[in-house]
């Protein structure tokens, strides 16, 4: 398991199989509701390949508000990371992809900072009925230079905030998002 969430009664939590030991082993991201005791797996086939990347990070995110879900997937090689944001619901749970970023560098694997230039997805939140998630780029330093927080709104992104000190988003709660810097 690489990443976990809690909102009331329900746990959206990532089932990841090791890839290398396993050639045909699928990811996934299910949604356990303890007062009920019923899971769902929310995720689809993107996801279920999330661990397959040389040096990605897989799901690495998660965060759960009422009946949405919210995830984050990195992949990589040697020269790149890739974000995927995805969203579903636990009463339609179908995968949609969000939004994507790419960044490269001469050696730039995975969630890595070191010399990655280019646009980043993390800080994945929720509660209540609020789910968020930061956008930014960074240069070949890894200097932050620009970043947004955005308010996932069904499939869509709406930004609520810009400038580099709105990265990253550590937690939500009442309607409320703090921010560690």
């Amino acid at each position: 398991m690489a990443a976990l969430a809690i909102d009331g009664d329900r746990i959206a939590y990532d089932a990841s199989a090791e890839y290398v030991t396993t050639p045909h082993a699928t990811n996934k991201v299910l949604v356990w509701n303890v007062h009920t005791g019923k899971t769902v797996k929310v995720s689809g086939e993107k996801t279920a390949a999330a661990d397959s990347s040389s040096t990605g990070a897989g799901v690495f995110q998660l965060a759960i508000a009422g009946s949405r879900v919210a995830w984050l997937v990195n992949e990589g090689g040697n020269l790149e990371g890739d974000d995927y944001l995805f969203t579903a619901s636990t009463t339609k749970p179908k995968e949609h992809q969000v939004a994507s970023e790419v960044r490269t560098g001469t050696f730039c694997p995975g969630r890595s900072s070191g010399s990655c230039a280019g646009q980043w997805l993390g800080g994945v939140v929720g509660s209540g009925n609020l789910i968020a998630a930061n956008r930014w780029t960074t240069d070949a330093t890894g200097a932050v230079t620009a970043g947004q927080l955005d308010l996932l709104r069904g499939t869509k992104l709406k930004q609520v905030a810009t400038g580099a000190n709105t990265v990253q988003a550590a937690v939500a709660d009442g309607g409320r998002i703090a921010v560690l810097r």
